[in-house]
């Protein structure tokens, strides 16, 4: 790559960072827990997760940019695990699909085995409460 090229790429770094910088600068001026306890469960979540993975692809850029290969550096691990829990927020913030009824035959057919053997047991009690009465007039 010419070095001539390079110039624009790195002046467009040197602006995302700034962004970086001034996205962040709220949160790093306040303290994080400062700036989270104010914020619902849900966002407070995102909030740490975004920061952390903001870090890490910081920690990531720099050792690539030091020409060490970043993807077996124990970082790139840690990216991963991140990108998990923001999958994680992602899916408990969908809605859960909706299950068609079905009909669970072998829970069915034991709970009306259940309720039909106690009203028979129910019936021969009762009667014999009844036969016991009588004989006792």
């Amino acid at each position: 790559m010419d070095p001539a090229d390079l110039q624009p790429l790195l002046d467009q770094l040197d602006d995302h960072v700034d962004d970086l910088e001034e996205v962040l600068q709220p949160v790093l001026a306040s303290g994080l827990l400062k700036s989270s306890n104010k914020l619902p469960v849900m966002d407070k979540a995102k909030l740490h997760v975004l920061i952390t993975y903001a870090l890490e692809s910081l920690i990531y850029s720099y050792l690539r940019l030091h020409g060490v290969d970043a993807k077996q550096h124990s970082v790139f691990r840690e990216i991963t695990r991140v990108r998990q829990y923001f999958d994680k927020i992602k899916a408990l913030e969908t809605e859960p699909e909706e299950r068609p009824m079905t009909l669970d035959k072998g829970a069915a057919s034991r709970f009306i085995k259940h309720g039909l053997v106690s009203l028979m047991s129910l019936d021969i009690s009762m009667v014999a409460n009844q036969t016991y009465a009588v004989w006792q007039r």
